[in-house]
């Protein structure tokens, strides 16, 4: 959510966890370690992270993106904010810049799992759109 640091929001979970009773560890404790603990939760953050992002959908390049998708594909769907790990923050600290994403997928193409998909008719679309896009 944009405004939240993930740091700090990773301690207050760690904090939440502690608070319920447990001791927790970022690490794997060995077996001695466990048994001197009743309760234990490893609450670790993998590969770092990035705070969220969140582009005004009232800038005039919002506003141009949107009027060439809705010519492009007719009514849509505006979020102003998409679930999931995109390091957007770091693409426009780097950059100086604002990033919108458009996806393209399918509602139901369970992104990241074993039956991950994409319909083709998404993907044709998408393609149309990118071009729209891209000519803008």
């Amino acid at each position: 959510m944009k405004g939240m640091d993930y740091r700090k929001t990773f301690q207050r979970i760690q904090e939440h966890v502690r608070a319920q009773g447990f001791f927790v560890t970022e690490t794997e404790l060995s077996m001695d370690e466990r048994t001197k603990h009743e309760k234990v939760a490893m609450v670790a953050m993998r590969g770092g992270g990035y705070n969220a992002t969140r582009t005004p959908m009232d800038l005039p390049i919002a506003q141009e993106v949107i009027r060439v998708v809705v010519s492009a594909r007719g009514p849509v769907v505006k979020l102003p904010t998409m679930g999931g790990p995109v390091p957007l923050e770091t693409i426009e600290r780097t950059l100086g810049t604002r990033t919108i994403v458009i996806p393209i997928a399918n509602h139901d193409d369970n992104q990241h799992s074993f039956d991950e998909n994409v319909r083709i008719q998404n993907l044709w679309e998408g393609i149309e759109l990118m071009a729209a896009l891209l000519t803008m």
